[in-house]
């Protein structure tokens, strides 16, 4: 009495949250299939052979996480179209086996969060390398096998046991036989079986919402226009005040600009006048000059590398007894001006060989040099 009351329970909540999916939904029992609808307690979706894909890989690594990673990058591209499912059977000899199971998005309805091939139920009533036949809803023959490493099943209607056996690895031998009166029992035995299992693996993926945003945003479009418009409008009212403002500024300090123009204009002309006069007033010193500095020197033994002038000042490189003798000389002479060495005093055998840059002094102070030692001469002569 105990069991049958728990059973009955078992019974009653599997009615309301489960439902069997073959070419349409049918509620799951003991007794059988019923023809049923969608309800807001279905969380569970069984669904039959036919409708998804089922195959098994084999990776050469053991590390879970690697595993995982593996799988995933199987999946790409697949996630659009398809809920994808996986268990990953225990690893041996360096290798691990992967089932995989891809059901269409397209027949899970709304709302389930749960869903379980077919073939993985009734697998797990097999012992290993056992082969099971059975009939679907639809009359369709479907053949599983239980293998050491992964569940193989069949859909197919042209394949025939001995092909099926072969190709899953295990030897052919009499299958176990459902009919279809007995196919719901198994699944709900199948159920119990494997209860412990169905924690992780099949869980539904959720879809990420997509929001229609042409409908949200549709009522923001008016007024972001409207809005635009008027910013449009009142940023060009303000720049046209501003222009306007900075032309009547301009309008009434046209006269104070223009004679200020006017001025400069005057001062760039006077100052150039003022550049031709100068220019006209120096004249350049004579460069015979230079022969009347130097001269003296050709007298004393001196020898004279080089003269150069740069309308400006005069180089004069020579060799002498004494460097020094021929730069005092300079100082005293009235027609040089800032006599210098431009390197230092070599000394080459017997001589010293120099460099002497100078300036030659203005006509007008030379001549008055010269008058003032005229001058001094005849003072000290009529005082004697």
């Amino acid at each position: 009495m105990k069991y049958k009351t728990i059973n009955t329970i078992i019974d009653k909540v599997l009615t309301s949250t489960t439902l069997y999916y073959s070419d349409g939904l049918y509620s799951l029992s003991e007794s059988g299939f019923s023809a049923a609808e969608i309800r807001k307690t279905t969380k569970l979706l069984i669904v039959a052979r036919h409708h998804y894909i089922e195959r098994t890989i084999s990776l050469p690594i053991t590390i879970k996480k690697d595993i995982k990673a593996a799988v995933e990058f199987e999946f790409e591209g697949l996630r659009d179209e398809f809920q994808l499912f996986y268990k990953i059977a225990q690893p041996s000899d360096g290798k691990c086996q992967v089932m995989i199971w891809q059901v269409p998005k397209a027949i899970i309805p709304k709302g389930i969060m749960m869903v379980l091939p077919e073939s993985y139920l009734l697998a797990s009533l097999l012992k290993p390398n056992q082969l099971l036949r059975y009939q679907s809803l639809q009359g369709r023959q479907v053949m599983l096998a239980n293998t050491l490493t992964h569940i193989s099943s069949s859909a197919s209607r042209h394949q025939t046991m001995a092909i099926f056996a072969q190709a899953s690895g295990v030897s052919l031998t009499e299958p176990i036989e459902y009919s279809i009166a007995q196919l719901s029992l198994q699944i709900y035995n199948g159920l119990f079986a494997c209860w412990q299992q169905l924690a992780s693996g099949f869980w539904v993926t959720p879809e990420a919402s997509k929001r229609d945003w042409k409908t949200l945003l549709k009522p923001l479009m008016i007024p972001t226009i409207v809005g635009s418009v008027a910013y449009l409008a009142l940023s060009s009212a303000f720049v046209t005040y501003q222009l306007q403002s900075v032309e009547n500024e301009i309008e009434e300090q046209k006269d104070a600009i223009n004679s200020v123009l006017n001025l400069q204009n005057q001062i760039a002309q006077l100052s150039q006048q003022l550049a031709q006069f100068e220019t006209v007033n120096q004249q350049p010193p004579p460069l015979w000059r230079i022969w009347q500095i130097l001269s003296p020197y050709y007298t004393q033994g001196v020898t004279v590398k080089f003269i150069r002038y740069n309308d400006e000042q005069v180089y004069f490189s020579g060799e002498a007894p004494s460097a020094s003798n021929i730069l005092e000389s300079m100082l005293d002479n009235p027609m040089v001006l800032h006599p210098e060495f431009t390197t230092a005093v070599r000394k080459q055998t017997d001589n010293e060989s120099f460099i002497i840059r100078f300036s030659l002094a203005p006509l007008a102070s030379t001549d008055n040099s010269t008058v003032n030692r005229t001058a001094n001469s005849a003072s000290t002569t009529e005082h004697k």
